[in-house]
């Protein structure tokens, strides 16, 4: 819910939006709610970008979601392609890599948002490791620390229904 909402005070509409859905979206529990809620409304696309074997489990998917596969350090290069609206990025924890290491890390940077379009923003549920830069934390489309606040405030509206307050 605090995603929906995130999205919905930024563009002001949760229909007909690209999303870029960047990591593990095989195991991450919040991209797969992500994916479902956003179906439910008109228009929108995803597009899941990982590596082989960490794609979106087939119980999230419709005809429009789209996964990507990559070796992530093209990751610029295919978000560029993309050209979204969203980029909700994700870890891959260590213990989901194969082989060659490098085919699995990312890091998003400054340099990520010369990409994207201007109005995109960059989502992730948090805590983070390394595959978003503290740099980019001061860019204004870097909105995970208001995404996070947004949290207490759904939380807080929740608590107040459930106990009649509302």
């Amino acid at each position: 819910m605090l995603d929906l909402y995130t999205i919905m005070k930024t563009f002001n509409k949760l229909d007909n939006l690209k999303i870029a859905m960047v990591g593990n979206q095989k195991h991450y529990r919040t991209m797969h709610a992500l994916s479902a809620a956003m179906f439910k409304f008109p228009g929108n696309k995803i597009y899941g970008i990982s590596p082989k074997g960490l794609e979106m489990p087939t119980e999230f998917k419709t005809k429009d979601y789209e996964d990507v596969t990559i070796d992530m350090g093209k990751l610029n290069k295919t978000l560029a392609e993309i050209k979204p609206d969203v980029v909700y990025a994700g870890r891959i924890p260590k213990e989901y890599m194969k082989g060659d290491a490098s085919k699995y890390t990312y890091q998003m940077s400054l340099e990520t948002m010369e990409f994207l379009p201007k109005h995109c923003i960059i989502m992730h549920p948090l805590p983070r490791i390394d595959e978003i830069d503290p740099n980019l934390d001061a860019h204004p489309n870097a909105i995970y620390f208001a995404q996070a606040r947004n949290g207490l405030y759904i939380r807080e509206a929740l608590l107040s229904l459930v106990l009649g307050r509302i």
